[in-house]
């Protein structure tokens, strides 16, 4: 539980980047909760408030969705979503066999 006098408790930032952190470890399957919140844990402090609004549109996606784009079941939408999909699937095959679901 987070103490009320602390600074970050009222950064809007902060907020946001905890709520993105919760959504991503709570998608409703294990596949993507491994897959987004292994990522989110990895990126989340690094990202600048329009990186995080990328997110968390991204996060807005139905599972299905996700899953299938992440998985290469589904072709991955182009532009920006598609493209930070892509940087989260490389990023899973970047941990060798701790990877996952991902599959090359």
């Amino acid at each position: 539980m987070q103490d009320q006098d602390d600074p970050a408790h009222d950064n809007p930032a902060e907020v946001a980047r905890r709520r993105a952190t919760y959504r991503a470890w709570h998608r409703g399957t294990k596949e993507l909760d491994f897959i987004l919140g292994h990522y989110c844990d990895a990126h989340i402090k690094d990202f600048d408030a329009e990186r995080l609004a990328l997110f968390e549109r991204l996060m807005a996606h139905e599972e299905t969705h996700l899953q299938q784009w992440l998985m290469g079941q589904m072709d991955m939408p182009e532009g920006e979503i598609g493209a930070m999909l892509g940087e989260i699937r490389l990023f899973h095959l970047s941990l060798g066999s701790q990877s996952g679901p991902i599959e090359k």
